[in-house]
């Protein structure tokens, strides 16, 4: 159909984009998956979250002019790895979303790099991971 390659090439690179998702709004987010953490006065609300084991928690980065990345103290996860206060560029942005899904039971402490710090200091909060069937209170 289309004899130049650089114009097939650009045209099934518009159309990939085209399919991939926009992005979850907060209600959508919410609505997927359940479990939603919303980032807002560089603070995590709720600050502590319970969940079952296999379901997903979705940050919401609802915090206008501030930078903020979704990382384990224990550097199990990090939302922006690539995020510091020099590198602004490289962390969640206000809309941004991050999202992961846990495997295993247990307390993960997380924390903002640039507002908060391992232990519980500044932007920080605590997932915490039941087996099916035990009590949720998040």
């Amino acid at each position: 159909m289309f004899r130049c390659p650089r114009l097939r090439t650009a045209l099934a690179a518009l159309v990939a984009l085209a399919l991939l998702p926009i992005g979850l709004g907060r209600a959508d987010a919410a609505e997927d998956h359940g479990h939603e953490i919303v980032i807002k006065d560089k603070t995590f609300a709720p600050r502590e979250e319970t969940i079952t084991v296999g379901e997903a928690l979705t940050w919401v980065h609802e915090d206008p002019g501030a930078f903020h990345t979704v990382t384990a103290d224990d550097g199990s996860f990090d939302s922006n790895p690539g995020c510091t206060a020099e590198k602004t560029n490289r962390c969640m942005k206000e809309g941004g979303v991050f999202r992961r899904t846990f495997r295993q039971v247990g307390r993960f402490p997380y924390h903002s790099k640039l507002h908060g710090g391992a232990g519980g200091k500044g932007a920080s909060g605590v997932v915490v991971v039941v087996a099916e069937g035990e009590e949720e209170n998040g």
